[in-house]
């Protein structure tokens, strides 16, 4: 049964880092699809307008670098698998969108049968280091809207299949919030990257991580990882909902109020 995983992760873009940042982020992204076509383009700076796609290779990657340095591009989209057919896709927000926070954003999506969902956060996890992100979170969904709409709180559905309200809602509070995430945590999601700043705050506060409702915590180089489960659990789930719920408790140390316009 094929399912749909996404991931998003804040990180401070610094000119300097960026290029080899972004080239060891496609690189990345080329060898978890290997085999796939890959194609990728930036969105000029200053402007509306994307360049034209490009094919994947080493060429390519180095030219990537040298516009890199030049401040060509505002933004990058990747993707691999034919236009009809993605498998997955990769945004990263090169300058951030909230000048405010100072975070950029990096979003992670694929399509995943039983066999391969290890590749899925194997990609994740190498999104984190190679950013020194500050915070991060993966989901699961039944499919591709669900999983944008959870990673960006911006409600996806046909004209014709409208979603509840207190969802729909719930969405937009999310999408609110999003602005300042790196600085706070979303709440709950299967998979949570908690950066130094956020679990000292969460240290602070008297959670003790030792009683987190998770099934797996994992210490990293620059702060902890939360896994809810280690089964994948669609967001719409029953069983994900109670889960997170306890986690999004525990979690409310270093979570922004929702109910803030």
């Amino acid at each position: 049964m094929t399912t749909h995983f996404g991931a998003s992760f804040f990180y401070r873009p610094r000119p300097s880092d960026l290029p080899g940042q972004v080239t060891a982020l496609l690189a990345g992204f080329g060898d978890t699809f290997l085999g796939e076509e890959i194609r990728f383009q930036g969105m000029l700076s200053g402007t509306d307008k994307f360049s034209r796609l490009r094919q994947l290779s080493n060429k390519a990657l180095e030219q990537l670098g040298r516009d890199m340095k030049q401040g060509v591009f505002s933004s990058l989209l990747v993707f691999a698998g034919p236009a009809t057919t993605t498998q997955g896709a990769l945004s990263v927000e090169l300058v951030p969108a909230n000048s405010g926070s100072g975070f950029g954003c990096i979003d992670f999506v694929t399509t995943c049968d039983p066999m391969d969902r290890e590749r899925s956060t194997k990609y994740s996890r190498t999104i984190w280091e190679i950013c020194s992100s500050s915070y991060g979170f993966e989901i699961w969904g039944e499919s591709d809207s669900e999983v944008r709409s959870e990673l960006t709180g911006v409600p996806i559905r046909a004209w014709n299949d409208p979603l509840p309200l207190d969802e729909e809602e719930r969405l937009l509070r999310l999408q609110r919030i999003r602005r300042n995430l790196g600085s706070f945590s979303r709440g709950a999601a299967w998979g949570s990257y908690l950066g130094e700043d956020l679990e000292m705050r969460l240290h602070l506060s008297g959670r003790d991580l030792s009683e987190a409702p998770v099934e797996r915590v994992e210490r990293l180089a620059r702060g902890i990882y939360l896994r809810l489960r280690e089964q994948p659990l669609p967001v719409s789930s029953v069983e994900y909902r109670q889960a997170a719920a306890e986690l999004e408790s525990f979690l409310q140390p270093i979570l922004e109020n929702l109910s803030t316009p």
